[in-house]
């Protein structure tokens, strides 16, 4: 588009007026190009952010106009092409101006389809983060305003102490740290997420939450661990919402919140990459399952049980031991709330599905087979698990 075919008469004859009481309409092929009236330049599509590409949806032979003034901020902006430009001149400065394109309502859908493939990875990770509120104000929206200062003391508490001296203690970084990262990028410009990396963990998360963020903060520490510590913070509030659904007084919530907050493993596996979302999604899976025991139960339980053991299954390789944890609801449950103890393994199944059906080669866990389940060694694992509150180990191999 040049400002040679501005002025030209003969540019603008195929562009058929209809004027209405507030909108304006023409007929026409658009251009493809973003004007902008004040700069006086235009800019290729190829180049247009997301939100401005939207407004060519019609292109090919959609619309030559489009602006809504007064609306949104960029209003001196207009998509024009070369037949109506001249046209559009003479509609500029009305208040009421909505120039739109007719255009081909399939390419208009088509557009929208493809942009929001485009951006599903953000639009999956909005999800996710959007998950995450949602349950944490239905845990909490009924507690006093007493508690949740507390909690809000005690989640800015655990944020400082997970923040604090950040790159310090730990004071190196664990091999797989840099090694995810690497690969998760490869991921995220193929747009794959539901398989595995080269560690062997599903790349849904790493991809979501560390990937996406290397334009923003670059191949650092902070972004490879900011998904650790925002979960691990969270996790302060969602231990204090599953202790208040298994029934426990709000001090004693809040006692299991500060230890959630302080204790050394949670602070270790909330300052790396790995291990502080486990214990959020863990939580999630505990308050739903347990809301739906001893509370009312209903849908609101059953998503949240859901999207924890989901979250779980794409975690890291102990959370898909937590696969069968609903079927509590079926031992304690009572009436119809013992089937919603089967329902949320299965949703939570049919949504790993896609991780399950790729060329995965840990689908269960490390080495592709099943541990021993031999009493000893469901002993052993239980003196380190409980040994671990006190003196967190990690070790590779």
């Amino acid at each position: 588009m040049t400002d040679e075919s501005t002025d030209n008469p003969s540019m603008s004859g195929s562009a058929a007026v209809v004027r209405g009481p507030r909108w304006e309409q023409r007929r026409g092929c658009a251009a493809g190009r973003w004007f902008d009236w004040a700069g006086g330049d235009s800019v290729p599509r190829s180049q247009l952010p997301w939100f401005q590409k939207l407004a060519l949806s019609g292109a090919g032979c959609g619309f030559c106009a489009w602006s809504v003034s007064g609306q949104v901020a960029t209003s001196n902006l207009y998509v024009v092409s070369a037949p109506c430009r001249r046209d559009c001149q003479r509609l500029r400065g009305k208040e009421t101006g909505f120039l739109a394109l007719r255009g081909d309502v399939r390419a208009t859908l088509g557009t929208w389809v493809q942009l929001l493939l485009e951006h599903r990875l953000l639009l999956l990770a909005g999800a996710i983060l959007l998950g995450y509120a949602w349950s944490l104000r239905a845990l909490l929206r009924r507690e006093s305003s007493t508690a949740r200062l507390v909690l809000l003391l005690l989640c800015i508490c655990a944020f400082a102490l997970r923040v604090v001296a950040f790159s310090a203690f730990p004071p190196g970084m664990n091999e797989d740290e840099p090694k995810v990262l690497a690969c998760s990028l490869d991921a995220l410009k193929k747009k794959v997420v539901h398989t595995e990396g080269c560690s062997g963990l599903p790349f849904l998360l790493t991809v979501l939450f560390q990937a996406q963020l290397v334009p923003w903060l670059g191949p650092n520490r902070p972004s490879m661990r900011f998904y650790s510590i925002l979960t691990g913070t969270l996790s302060v509030a969602a231990a204090y919402g599953a202790a208040r659904a298994l029934q426990m007084r709000a001090l004693a919530a809040l006692s299991f919140a500060a230890l959630v907050a302080t204790l050394p493993w949670s602070l270790f596996y909330g300052r790396i990459a790995f291990g502080a979302q486990l214990t959020l999604h863990e939580l999630l899976l505990l308050a739903g399952v347990a809301r739906i025991v001893f509370r009312a139960g209903g849908a609101g339980a059953v998503l949240m049980a859901w999207f924890g053991q989901t979250l779980l299954l794409y975690d890291y390789f102990a959370g898909r031991l937590f696969l069968p944890f609903s079927l509590v609801a079926v031992v304690l449950g009572r009436g119809w709330r013992r089937l919603l103890g089967l329902v949320v393994p299965l949703l939570a199944f049919a949504a790993w599905l896609p991780y399950y059906l790729s060329p995965a080669q840990h689908r269960w866990v490390p080495g592709g087979s099943w541990p021993g389940l031999s009493l000893a060694n469901l002993l052993e694992g239980l003196r380190q698990v409980l040994r671990a509150f006190v003196w967190p180990l990690a070790a590779d191999g």
